[in-house]
């Protein structure tokens, strides 16, 4: 469950950095002019990336070595 919400946050920020919301089929996302969906249909339809697998796979490693870290001090305090 971490890694799939880790790997979406991966793909929002991908599809925000390559502005895919001007074109995306979900109107919140133009609306809002960043990712709004749950997962980035318009990255579907991008044949450039912004990341690599390797970068994309270091980065995935990162958060989610963070967001458990960040639930162990939470059932610490």
């Amino acid at each position: 469950m971490i890694v799939a919400a880790c790997i979406e946050e991966i793909e929002r920020g991908n599809a925000n950095i390559l502005r895919t919301h001007r074109t995306c089929v979900i109107k919140a996302c133009r609306r809002a002019h960043h990712c709004t969906g749950s997962w980035p249909i318009c990255l579907l339809f991008q044949r450039r990336r912004v990341l690599n697998a390797g970068q994309q796979q270091a980065m995935l490693d990162e958060m989610y070595w963070r967001v458990l870290e960040a639930l162990v001090a939470s059932e610490v305090a």
